[in-house]
């Protein structure tokens, strides 16, 4: 046996916590002292390897520790027996331990160094070209290899996004929307860069690896807008890939539930990261795979939910996407557009689908208003009628109902008599598809029917009610100026008509919606004062002064509470609207600068019918009761506008 056993020096290595201390405190202004840089440069090894230098027992080793010293560099370690076979057993574990923790921080590394990445790329501070993009994809590769640790998940989606980004489909989305030529140097990647990218993705399967999916689509939407640009027929290199059968392959593995797992996933949750880039480039892909393939209402179904479910997920909330989405000049929602403009066509048969994708679509005061235009002009219905002797003799693009016209299938559902319509294509014989205008206000009215009560049509009852969260959505958002408060009033109405069709459930969402913008726990009725809302009272004024509109806000605000009150509903929410109806609209407007002077008299007409309907209400609750009976007989500014008689039966209803 061999009294000293030399193995190799890159076993040892010196504690580092010295030297992590000298480089916090070296001077970030000049240069490292030689000392430290030698110090870094002779553990460069175990900084860049960090315990993956750990190699698994061999014969060497095992020599070693058979020895009776080991000699590491120069330094000589004695070997204790009776410590051997414990060491050999703790270290049958940490193979285990250790590389867990590696792999772990590992994974931490990687996150941070792909959020700094993601940026480089998103925001054109660097350009990735094809040989970075090759080592990207093959990166990423291994990272959906079935030997990947679960917790690589993130690092696999960060990684997945930068590919997509770089794809940089946004140029090509340009250069298909202005028609330029496909040309050599005129894009990012070369012909030939193509050709070996497309190598790598050839080997991928969506079967096999289902995390592949998104990457395979993402590919074929790149190659679809390349294939589209004018002079790319001349390229044998593009016509020959085909790139509708990756499109199928992604399909068929179900890559559209992975889209909708990633924006469900934590990497577009993080406070700190480029969250909101992250979903700018699902954006970008999901508008050019949309384009690419001409996407329409005719896909099949479960895909087409799948599609609206990702669009929905990406805007929900970003006001800034929601801004881009409704300008015009936005080439990168076009498609989508198109698609929300093919939901509203269709209506009322896909009315669940088209409210849900608005109700996404109005994120801030801009957009809100957008959406809230979209529903109060474009709104009509498709339906197939019989083109005959009731539309007249001519059967131009045009025509016009001479009677009151059902649609099929949605008893309740009428077209107004004298409405126009325009034939968008004969079905068969005389049957067509008319598209009506002008009705968007039928839909309010479907609630009433007895066949929709009777049937219980479920998808119709979310149509409504998330018609109504769209509209509570918008009423909250809307800025105080003399347009909001128009829109508003618009708003207003159409919660008010839709709370006769169905008063408890849209009277639950509305209040719950908190529209007005009340303080609802914060009132104390025994203190004497009421937390009224500032923003509905400076509206009310807003419209009073601005809009030539004779006080409709007010009006529709008081209808509103009429609406209520009937309903017998009875809470804080009712409550807060019921004061401030009697407490602010009945006590100052009188005060208010009318534009036109009639209007003080419809405002106090309308209020003074809110009062009566309030007097004669107040047995349904005694907690309400004793709330508006206190303000009704403690407040004198409130006494003080009430008729005589009104008074009298107030104070007797008190006594009794």
């Amino acid at each position: 046996m061999a009294s000293t056993k030399p193995v190799d020096a890159s076993l040892w290595w010196d504690s580092f916590s010295l030297l992590l201390t000298e480089l916090e405190n070296a001077s970030l202004s000049s240069d490292l002292p030689p000392i430290l840089v030698k110090t870094l440069k002779d553990n460069h090894a175990w900084f860049v390897d960090t315990v993956s230098c750990f190699k698994p027992p061999n014969e060497n080793s095992r020599e070693a520790l058979n020895s009776q010293q080991v000699e590491i560099w120069s330094h000589q370690l004695n070997i204790k027996p009776e410590l051997k076979d414990k060491a050999l057993k703790i270290s049958s574990y940490l193979d285990i331990d250790l590389f867990t923790l590696w792999a772990e921080e590992t994974l931490i590394e990687d996150n941070l160094v792909l959020d700094i990445l993601f940026p480089a790329y998103y925001e054109s501070f660097c350009t990735c070209n094809g040989e970075r993009w090759k080592t990207l994809c093959v990166l990423y590769k291994l990272a959906v290899s079935t030997e990947a640790l679960r917790s690589s998940y993130q690092t696999k989606v960060q990684l997945l996004l930068i590919l997509i980004e770089t794809l940089d489909l946004e140029s090509l989305l340009q250069m298909v929307h202005d028609a330029i030529p496909f040309r050599q140097g005129t894009f990012v990647f070369t012909l030939a860069d193509v050709q070996e990218m497309e190598a790598i993705i050839s080997t991928f399967n969506a079967f096999e690896t289902k995390e592949a999916g998104p990457l395979i689509l993402a590919w074929a939407v790149f190659l679809c807008l390349i294939s589209s640009l004018p002079g790319s027929e001349e390229s044998n290199v593009l016509m020959e890939i085909d790139h509708v059968g990756y499109v199928r392959q992604a399909f068929e593995a179900a890559l559209l539930n992975d889209c909708v797992e990633i924006l469900q996933s934590d990497v577009l949750k993080e406070p700190d990261g480029p969250a909101d880039g992250y979903r700018s480039v699902l954006r970008t892909f999901v508008s050019a795979f949309i384009a690419s393939y001409a996407i329409s209402l005719q896909l099949e179904d479960k895909s087409l939910k799948l599609i609206l479910d990702i669009l929905c997920k990406i805007y929900q909330g970003e006001e800034s996407l929601c801004i881009q989405f409704w300008d015009r000049e936005s080439f990168i929602d076009g498609p989508i557009r198109c698609l929300l403009c093919n939901l509203e066509g269709e209506f009322p048969f896909r009315t669940v689908e088209l409210v849900r994708l608005l109700s996404s679509l109005c994120e801030g005061t801009w957009p809100a208003e957008c959406v809230y235009n979209f529903l109060d002009k474009s709104l009509g219905i498709s339906s197939l009628v019989e083109i005959n002797g009731s539309f007249g003799e001519d059967r131009s693009q045009i025509v016009e109902t001479h009677l009151p016209l059902h649609v099929p299938g949605f008893e309740g559902l009428v077209i107004p008599s004298k409405t126009c319509g325009h034939i968008l294509r004969l079905v068969s014989g005389n049957t067509a598809l008319v598209r009506w205008e002008a009705v968007c206000f039928a839909l309010m009215d479907i609630g009433n029917s007895s066949h929709f009560q009777s049937t219980g049509m479920n998808g119709q009852t979310e149509s409504n009610m998330r018609l109504v969260e769209v509209i509570c959505t918008l009423v909250r958002k809307l800025s105080p100026t003399s347009d909001g408060a128009a829109l508003m009033s618009v708003g207003i109405n159409i919660l008010a008509k839709m709370l006769r069709c169905s008063p408890s459930r849209v009277s639950e969402v509305a209040l719950k919606a908190n529209i007005f913008g009340f303080r609802n726990g914060h009132n104390d009725p025994s203190s004497g004062t009421w937390f009224l809302s500032g923003k509905l009272a400076k509206m009310l004024l807003i419209d009073c002064e601005q809009n030539d509109s004779c006080c409709s806000l007010t009006i529709s605000v008081l209808d509103f509470t009429l609406h209520l009150v009937e309903t017998g509903l009875k809470n804080d929410a009712v409550l807060d609207l019921i004061v401030f109806s009697i407490q602010y609209v009945l006590v100052n407007h009188e005060y208010w600068k009318f534009k036109v002077k009639h209007t003080l008299w419809r405002v106090t007409l309308k209020v003074l019918e809110v009062m009566k309907k309030i007097i004669t209400s107040v047995s349904y609750s005694e907690k309400l009761d004793e709330v508006i009976l206190d303000r009704l007989l403690s407040d004198s500014s409130i006494h003080s506008k009430l008729p005589k008689h009104w008074r009298d039966f107030i104070s007797a209803g008190s006594l009794i």
